[in-house]
């Protein structure tokens, strides 16, 4: 008797566990997908591709059964079991920057080429799968950068020229060249720029560091190096490279 009712008992929980399991489910909220247990919304997965869960989606967000809200938000974004469609994803996402232009430091008519842009760019490279953000550069004249995710959620940045921008001429993403490579190109900018080049004395085995930044495309390389003054001393330095697409955009020495 005593082993029927434990069984009883233990059959019950279980029952009573996988229900509660059960009413997991999940959602999509315009272009954001949410995990709701219970009523409660649990993970929150951006359009971007990143995930929030714990107390990064407690403490920011709120789910009504209908909708959700960020707390810094104004309006709320209604939730519905249907996916939209990628049609409608690419349009909601491209049509950003025409709703405010200077937000993204554009004119009226940068805004409507970059949505149009964009969106050819979500539907023939797979490796903007998903708009991330785009802005016209303030470092670098009458160019502009998209940032996109591919379907694996890592990251690929984009240069376009203004010409292209409106010309709607597809650019390539930024790619990063070998460590190798890198460390080469370095090394032969921070030689030219040694007073004396001839007496250029790299630490190439265990004075130097090369890393790669696929996000931007970029290659990040230190070398420390002895050079002598126009005059013989001898100094000890430390010298670093920002390489873009194999392109050198920056150089700098200092003393170490």
């Amino acid at each position: 008797m005593r082993k029927s009712s434990a069984a009883f008992f233990m059959a019950f929980a279980t029952l009573a566990t996988s229900a509660q399991v059960a009413k997991a489910e999940t959602i999509n909220c315009g272009l954001k997908t949410i995990t709701v247990q219970n009523g409660k919304l649990t993970q929150i997965r951006h359009e971007d591709g990143t995930i929030h869960s714990g107390s990064s989606v407690s403490d920011n967000w709120g789910y009504d059964g209908k909708s959700i809200k960020h707390r810094l938000m104004d309006d709320r974004i209604p939730c519905g079991t249907k996916p939209k469609s990628r049609d409608k994803v690419i349009a909601e996402l491209s049509s950003r920057f025409i709703k405010s232009p200077s937000h993204y430091g554009m004119d009226k008519q940068e805004a409507k080429w970059m949505a149009s842009y964009t969106a050819n760019l979500m539907k023939t490279d797979k490796n903007c799968h998903l708009l991330v953000d785009a802005a016209k550069s303030t470092q670098r004249k009458e160019t502009f950068y998209i940032d996109c995710n591919d379907h694996s959620g890592n990251s690929h940045r984009y240069w376009v020229s203004r010409g292209d921008l409106k010309a709607g001429n597809s650019k390539p993403p930024a790619m990063p060249v070998s460590e190798a490579a890198a460390v080469d190109i370095c090394n032969t900018e921070l030689r030219s720029k040694a007073t004396n080049p001839a007496t250029y004395n790299p630490s190439l085995i265990t004075g130097t560091t090369s890393r790669i930044v696929k996000a931007n495309g970029r290659n990040v390389v230190e070398i420390d190096f002895s050079a002598k003054s126009a005059i013989g001393i001898e100094g000890k330095f430390r010298g670093r490279c920002i390489l873009e697409s194999g392109r050198l955009i920056e150089a700098t020495v200092e003393n170490r």
